[in-house]
């Protein structure tokens, strides 16, 4: 297991955890495709799917937080966006790249070291802030 779900951090605002948590359940289930792939298993399929999958997970994940943090006049809005766009832009050049030459060395090193260990930090700190501050504002969930 990548990421444990026991131990990850959590937030004010449990539609951001379970935001989280479906991510954690991603990540984890492309380590195991990414080994099968290691072992021989032809896996390209699934995990070509699984993989457009986050990608569209986290764009939807990123773009409903900075709604919220807009609406609710999040003053460190900026700074939170710009980490989103930096983490996305990784992404989409990455699973391009894997797309273009087949090599998922680079992707896969950073979907299994990269994104969690940045995740685990974002959360339990950009994220904590953001939500705390929403909840505040009387935001639980989503419009």
């Amino acid at each position: 297991m990548l990421l444990d779900e026991a131990t990850f951090p959590r937030v004010d605002l449990e539609f951001m955890n379970q935001v989280h948590l479906e991510e954690i359940d991603m990540l984890n289930e492309l380590a195991e495709l990414f080994a099968a792939r290691r072992a021989g298993k032809q896996v390209e399929q699934l995990l070509d799917g699984r993989l457009r999958a986050l990608l569209e997970h986290t764009r939807q994940h990123f773009a409903q937080e900075e709604n919220l943090m807009r609406q609710a006049g999040f003053p460190p809005y900026p700074v939170h966006k710009q980490e989103h766009d930096r983490i996305l832009g990784e992404l989409e050049a990455l699973f391009a790249g894997w797309e273009t030459s087949g090599d998922s060395r680079e992707l896969e090193r950073y979907l299994l070291t990269t994104l969690p260990d940045w995740m685990v930090r974002h959360v339990a700190s950009m994220d904590k802030v953001t939500a705390h501050y929403l909840a505040q504002r009387g935001i639980s969930e989503p419009e």
